[in-house]
């Protein structure tokens, strides 16, 4: 019986050794350089996601410099339209001013600071403040002073005008305007 454990073992022991010899064969024939490959794309794969993040962050700079410049943009356009509250007073230094430099007579100008009360649809932060000017003067004189109050910055409307021949035939003639003027909201109103 001896004999034929011995043969029984160095079949059973060959029969191992040449399964590990073929193993081993196909693992530095297949698999081997299956995970070089996979180990390699996987720090490719690490290279793209590192580039791709770097790419998000530039958009994402880039998409915030944008923005911000297309809000500088808009404010600025806004600002053309509209006058804060605190300089209300100096808009109605400049409609006199432009009313002097026309030589307008009897020019009177009243704020009705009705703004506080004068919501506009639609729109959350901006109001409306009307000012009545009347004057006397030359047709010209009015077209020049009218084209000044729409050429103005921030743009002031005419809402309503009425002109009014003299009765008594002279040259002037009495204007009566009712401007618009858009007004952003103050925070603490």
């Amino acid at each position: 019986m001896n004999l034929m454990l011995r043969k029984y073992l160095v079949g059973a022991v060959l029969t191992w050794v040449c399964s590990a010899a073929l193993a081993a064969v196909v693992y530095a024939i297949v698999i081997s350089p299956q995970n070089r490959l996979r180990n390699q794309l996987t720090r490719q794969i690490a290279q793209k996601q590192e580039l791709y993040e770097d790419a998000v962050t530039a958009t994402l700079s880039v998409e915030r410099a944008q923005l911000e410049d297309e809000l500088q943009r808009l404010s600025e356009r806004f600002n053309r339209f509209a006058i804060d509250v605190a300089d209300l007073a100096d808009l109605t230094f400049d409609i006199s001013r432009i009313a002097t430099e026309q030589k307008l007579s009897s020019f009177t100008i009243t704020d009705k600071g009705d703004w506080k009360n004068s919501s506009i649809g639609g729109c959350d932060n901006v109001l409306i403040n009307h000012i009545d000017v009347s004057f006397t003067g030359s047709f010209t004189q009015f077209a020049v002073f009218l084209n000044e109050m729409e050429r103005h910055k921030p743009v002031v409307f005419v809402d309503k005008f009425s002109i009014t021949r003299q009765p008594d035939g002279s040259a002037g003639h009495a204007v009566s305007l009712n401007l618009a003027v858009l007004v952003t909201e103050p925070k603490n109103v």
